[in-house]
């Protein structure tokens, strides 16, 4: 559970933080339009950053797991990695796009 919520937390953060309220044209003076675009883009370069160490944390995280695997789970680690790409990537897609054709004829 708690990795679940250490890895969700992030993503949710970085999409409550883009999220954009619409404005009424009426509602805006000069002076509060610049003010609301110079927030937006200080919560733009902020989500981008944090999004950016939070990638490099995972890659780095990754990398030290992989770096120790004994040669025995490296080889089943690798198989289960190639059988999750090709499932995923090829397998899904594949059988959506046949199940789509013989739903829609």
């Amino acid at each position: 559970i708690l990795s679940t919520i250490a890895a969700t937390l992030p993503v949710y953060f970085s999409i409550k933080v883009s999220q954009r309220r619409f404005y009424r044209p009426q509602d805006y003076t000069e002076q509060s339009k610049k003010r609301q675009l110079f927030w937006w883009t200080c919560i733009n370069r902020l989500a981008w950053f944090s999004d950016i160490l939070y990638a490099v944390f995972l890659l780095f995280y990754t990398f030290i797991f992989l770096a120790n695997l004994n040669p025995v789970d490296d080889a089943k680690w690798s198989v289960i990695f190639v059988t999750i790409v090709v499932r995923w990537f090829l397998l899904i897609p594949f059988l959506t796009a046949a199940l789509e054709v013989l739903v829609i004829r």
